[in-house]
């Protein structure tokens, strides 16, 4: 059990590549000195008859308006490469992995929306951060003078140039998860003593890896049952999409670990019936809205599958191989109704 266990972990490290990608987003807001909000503080209790009212003490370095197109056109596009790219790729041990086949699709992606995004916010500096500063300060000194009149220097504004650097996406260069001993001189049993310590830890990673996918296709499963009851309000074509989105992941994810049929029987299901709504998760919703019959069997099997996603989620190790050819006897009913 324990050479199938090695052999197992050690294929799935060689199925991922591992890269960083950090996402910097600077909120350029600062928080008033405590004196000067306490002093706020008191002089709108005082307005309102000693009535204690909480102080504004968040200042927006750019003014109201300017904070909001800073927010529009620069932390929404980092905002959405961070959820678009990032999150749907599996983590391990703190980095984003993506499988070898994958990789030479999903690299040039990534590294053309960072580009595509970069250039963005440094037109979006050229034309707009002279004009963000200005009205940032006129605002803080029309807001906030009378009580602490160094306010505008306080602020200390960067550079364009400062500016355009903090917000930015850096894609490391993809690494196998494995720790390559086979030129290094060590004795063989030392030898087979690292490489199974290296696969434990890694064995550990990709479980943490597994758990936080089934979570993500858990959590659209329960929006979905959410929306679908008689107090949910938004159904949109994000719906669908999102839940397709995360069990792809899932399904990647699990056939290149551990293959685990249970699970990839539940998305199979998902998938399949998703696909023969017209191909469409546009009429997925337009049945959801008009045939109500369909969206209570459809919320009913959202919440079954996302319990017997759960059963699957956490497992004690050493347990890769336990299991996980056995077929899953629920699978659920959602993947029928779709």
């Amino acid at each position: 059990m324990m050479n199938e266990q090695f052999s197992a972990v050690t294929d799935a490290m060689n199925n991922f590549l591992l890269l960083s990608i950090l996402v910097s987003k600077k909120s350029y807001t600062r928080t008033l000195p405590k004196s000067v909000a306490a002093t706020i503080a008191q002089r709108i209790a005082t307005t309102k008859d000693g009535e204690t009212s909480p102080a504004l003490n968040i200042v927006p370095m750019f003014g109201a308006s300017g904070q909001a197109q800073y927010n529009a056109k620069i932390l929404k596009l980092l905002g959405q490469f961070r959820n678009n790219f990032i999150y749907k790729l599996p983590e391990i041990g703190g980095e984003r992995a993506i499988t070898v086949a994958e990789m030479p699709n999903i690299y040039p992606q990534l590294e053309a929306e960072r580009d595509r995004i970069v250039e963005a916010i440094a037109e979006a500096a050229d034309e707009n951060f002279e004009r963000w500063v200005e009205t940032g300060r006129r605002s803080a000194i029309r807001v906030y003078s009378d009580v602490f009149p160094g306010v505008a220097d306080w602020l200390e504004y960067p550079t364009k140039s400062e500016f355009t650097q903090s917000n930015y996406i850096r894609i490391g260069t993809p690494h196998r998860m494995a720790e390559d001993l086979k030129n290094v001189n060590l004795p063989a049993d030392l030898l087979r003593r690292f490489e199974q310590e290296h696969a434990d830890r890694a064995q550990k990673q990709l479980e943490q890896a597994r758990e936080k996918v089934i979570a993500a296709t858990r959590k659209h499963l329960d929006v979905v049952a959410r929306q679908l009851g008689p107090n949910g309000e938004r159904l949109s074509s994000g719906l669908a999409e999102n839940l397709a989105a995360s069990a792809a992941t899932l399904r990647t994810f699990t056939e290149n670990y551990d293959n685990d049929l249970r699970i990839i029987s539940i998305i199979d299901a998902i998938e399949a019936k998703i696909s023969m709504v017209g191909r469409s998760s546009d009429n997925t919703v337009e049945r959801w809205k008009h045939f109500p019959n369909h969206r209570e069997d459809t919320r009913q099997a959202a919440v079954t599958d996302s319990r017997q996603l759960g059963d699957l989620e956490k497992r004690d190790l050493p347990s890769l191989l336990a299991n996980a050819d056995d077929e899953y006897a629920g699978g659920g009913i959602l993947g029928d109704l779709l």
